[in-house]
Formats: structure tokens, sequence, C-alpha cells
């Protein structure tokens, strides 16, 4: 996935909102033909009270994006518990797809300017587009079209299974289903 797309998508603020919550994302690989040009700047779909559809587009890739907006007063009192992979709690990470760091975390923060706070803490929250990006490098290199629905938030330091069979696929760990989605190639 062209990393321009979340940097457009880390463009994206609103004055009442202090959040964002992806819910699902759409990155398709467009034709020659059907090219539209590049955007540098989110462009909106749909906006409610509550809900924004944006999609942004970079080169032949475009990425559309559902989020859950967060308003200020609700996301001063939200709290977002990170597991404790610790003690009795500690996971086998053998055999694991992939363990998001702090830093890699904070280093994909940085790199798209995403200056939400719950990728910023001690245990971040793996933004939705980072972990979209690493599981397109796994597909095969012809995937035209990814979707996804986020179900649950990741934090560093959980290890992540990956399930592939067919179009679909599943991410999960500890107990949960994080991600699912479906994949079309060429």
């Amino acid at each position: 996935m062209n990393r321009e797309l979340a940097v457009i998508a880390g463009r994206l603020r609103g004055g009442d909102y202090d959040g964002v919550m992806i819910i699902k994302n759409l990155w398709q690989k467009e034709s020659e033909e059907s090219y539209k040009g590049d955007t540098y700047e989110p462009e909106m779909l749909k906006s409610t009270k509550r809900m924004l559809l944006c999609q942004a587009r970079s080169g032949l890739e475009s990425l559309t994006t559902t989020m859950l907006l967060t308003p200020k007063e609700a996301a001063a009192k939200a709290e977002l518990i990170a597991p404790e992979l610790t003690g009795d709690n500690a996971v086998d990470t053998e055999g694991c797809w992939h363990v998001f760091t702090r830093q890699e975390t904070l280093d994909f923060v940085i790199a798209v300017g995403d200056t939400n706070q719950i990728h910023r803490t001690e245990i971040p929250v793996v933004p939705g587009i980072f972990i979209m990006e690493r599981i397109l490098e796994t597909l095969p290199k012809n995937v035209v079209k990814f979707e996804v629905s986020y179900r649950n938030a990741v934090f560093a330091g959980e290890p992540l299974w990956l399930d592939i069979e067919g179009n679909k696929v599943v991410l999960r760990g500890n107990g949960k289903e994080y991600i699912n989605g479906t994949f079309e190639v060429e």
C-alpha cells in the first residue's frame, strides 16, 4: 500500500472531534484507464454527526475509510485498557504472524502525521491503516482490492496470528478477532 495514502488520511481533522475510530477500510489498485488523479486532502464522500466516509488517492491506489467520530467530551472520558500480557496472562508467541512494537507504531504515526494520542501512549493502539499495510505486504503481489473491518483495538506488544483461507483474512490474538477481510487478485 502506498504510504502516501496514510499521510493523506492522517490530515483529517474536525473542530468538534478529538479522535476517530476506523471501522472499515477499502484499498484498491485502479487500472491505468480508470486513473482519476492524486488527491492531497481526503475527499469527504459522506459526513454525519457521528460518521465520516472519506477517500484518498495516490497514483493508482485509493483508500476509502469509514470512521466513527469521537466528540471531545467523550474522548476525554474514554479509556482503552491495554491487555496485561505478563505473568498469568502471558501469551505464547511461537508461530505468531507479528507483534507490533511501541517504537514501530510511533515511527509510523510520526511518518504519516497522525496526532491521535492513543497511538502515542506507553502501550499504544496500533493504527488500523498500519495493520492493513502490513497485511497487504503478506498477501499476493497481484492483489487489486482489499477490504477490512476492524473488530477490536490492537495494542503494541500483542502477539497476532494471521489466517488466510482462499480470499478471506482474519487477524486474531489474545482470544479476540481483531480484523476480518477479503481480497481480490487480478
